[in-house]
């Protein structure tokens, strides 16, 4: 989905709610967690950090402790603790790569 390669993650939740509803109202689905991520991740690659602490702390936090999310979400997270995200050990979150994995 070309929203989500270009990072306009709203675009591409909106899009998504619309053509597949059910997906959506499961907000604890694997597609509503990885859009989430991707939004948190846009965030930081742009420097939003403000928006993206936010952002975690009303969206993100709804999967902590979930099983098959933990990693992902703790990798997430761990971009904050950076003052160059890019160039730690989760830096491959904010890579163009990245989007495609999640499309």
């Amino acid at each position: 989905m070309k929203q989500i390669r270009s990072g306009d993650i709203d675009a591409a939740f909106c899009k998504l709610c619309n053509w597949y509803p059910w997906i959506f109202q499961d907000d604890k689905s694997s597609t509503c967690f990885l859009l989430h991520c991707q939004k948190f991740i846009e965030s930081v690659r742009v420097g939003a950090v403000e928006e993206a602490v936010k952002y975690g702390r009303t969206e993100l936090a709804n999967f902590f402790g979930l099983a098959g999310f933990a990693d992902l979400v703790q990798d997430c997270v761990a971009l904050l603790a950076y003052e160059k995200p890019q160039e730690s050990s989760v830096g491959y979150l904010l890579e163009d790569s990245q989007r495609e994995l999640n499309t």
